[in-house]
C-alpha cells in the first residue's frame, strides 16, 4: 500500500508517472540494450535486449536525472520475460539479488550506492518478470535531482533490467 501524503495548500497529491523521454540517463548497467532499454516503453523485454550488467560485475544500476526535482513516490521495475532480473544460469547456480530505490541530490551519482536508500525488495525469480515489480519510497517529502535502482548480488555479468518506471507525488 502506498501512503498519500497530506494535502498540500488544500489539495490532494497523487502518484504520476514521470515522463521517461525527459532527464538523462544514468548507470552501469550498459550491456546488451544500454542504458536507454530500461527507458523505451518496453514491459516485456528479452534479456538480449535489456539494461545488463558488465561482465565482470556482480552490480548496476540505471536510474534518470530528473528534468525537474521531484518527491519520488516509488519506482516500478521490469525484468525481462525471458530471464527475469537474471540472465543465463545466475540464479540456477544461487545467485539472490537485492534492489534498491535510491536518490540523490546535488552531483550525480558515480556509483550503485551513491545515494541515500529509499526502498528495497528481494529478487530470486528466473520467470517472466515483465508484470513488474513496485519499490515505495520511504520519504515523501523530500525533493530529488536523481533517483535509481540498483541491483546487488546474484553472478558476475547476469542482472538486468528490462524498464524502469519512476512516479512522482504531485
Amino acid at each position: 500500500m502506498i501512503f498519500c501524503p497530506p494535502p498540500f495548500m488544500g489539495q490532494s497529491k497523487q502518484l504520476v508517472l514521470i515522463d521517461r523521454t525527459t532527464g538523462t540517463n544514468r548507470g552501469s548497467m550498459t550491456g546488451a540494450g544500454g542504458l536507454a532499454a530500461s527507458f523505451n516503453g518496453t514491459t516485456s523485454e528479452t534479456y538480449a535486449n535489456a539494461s545488463r550488467f558488465s561482465a565482470s560485475s556482480t552490480t548496476g544500476w540505471v536510474g534518470k536525472t530528473l528534468s525537474t526535482s521531484r518527491v519520488i513516490g516509488k519506482v516500478t521495475t521490469f525484468g525481462t520475460n525471458n530471464s527475469g532480473y537474471g540472465g543465463g544460469t545466475s540464479f540456477t547456480t544461487g545467485g539472490t539479488f537485492t534492489m534498491y530505490l535510491y536518490a540523490k541530490n546535488g552531483t550525480a551519482p558515480s556509483a550503485y550506492n551513491d545515494g541515500t536508500v529509499l526502498g528495497s525488495a528481494s529478487i530470486t525469480s528466473i520467470t517472466n518478470e515483465s508484470t513488474g515489480r513496485d519499490i515505495s519510497s520511504s520519504d515523501l517529502t523530500t525533493v530529488w535531482d536523481h533517483v535509481w535502482v540498483s541491483l546487488v548480488g546474484g553472478s558476475a555479468g547476469f542482472g538486468s533490467v528490462g524498464e524502469l518506471q519512476l512516479y512522482a507525488w504531485e
